[in-house]
C-alpha cells in the first residue's frame, strides 16, 4: 500500500498534537505501523514546502531523520498544478489541497488527511484518517 501523508498529519506527529482526538499520538502509531510494514510513503515538494513555512530546514530533516529511508519522492508537474489549479476554481477548494489529492491519485496512493474539505474530492481520491488505517488494520 502507498500512503500520501497531508501536511497536517505530519505536523500532528512531529508537535505531539493531541485533545480529545488524540491526532498526534494517532498520526505516530499510524507512522510506526508503517515502518513495520511494507507499505511506502510517498511524498512531494508540495507536502515539505508547506512544512519549511513552519519549520527550518534543518528543524525538518531532524524530525525527519527516523523515517526518511520510508519516503519516496516523487516529482510533481505542470499538467498536475494546472488540473488542480482548474478544480480547485470550479470546487472552491484550496489549491494545495486539490494539488495533493491529484498528486496522491496519479501515484495510485491512499491519502492520509484530517481535513474535511477532500470531501469535496472524493470522486477521484480515496482518504482516511490515520485511526482509520489503524482501526481496518489496511498496512499490508
Amino acid at each position: 500500500m502507498r500512503f500520501y501523508i497531508d501536511t497536517c498529519i505530519w505536523i500532528d506527529f512531529f508537535e505531539d498534537r493531541n485533545g480529545k482526538n488524540k491526532r498526534g499520538l494517532n498520526a505516530r502509531e499510524f507512522l510506526v505501523n508503517i515502518l513495520f510494514s511494507k507499505c511506502v510513503i510517498v511524498s512531494s515538494s508540495a507536502v515539505f514546502d508547506e512544512l519549511l513555512k513552519r519549520y527550518t530546514k534543518k528543524e525538518l530533516q531532524e524530525k525527519m531523520k527516523k523515517i526518511e529511508h520510508r519516503i519516496k519522492l516523487i516529482k510533481t508537474n505542470q499538467k498536475q498544478e494546472n488540473e488542480a489549479k482548474m478544480i480547485s476554481r470550479i470546487r472552491k477548494l484550496s489549491f494545495q489541497d486539490t494539488f495533493h489529492a491529484i498528486i496522491a491519485r496519479d501515484n495510485n496512493c491512499v491519502l492520509i488527511t484530517r481535513d474535511k474539505d477532500f470531501s469535496h474530492l472524493a470522486d477521484f481520491i480515496e482518504y482516511y484518517k490515520p485511526e482509520e488505517i489503524i482501526e481496518n488494520n489496511l498496512f499490508f
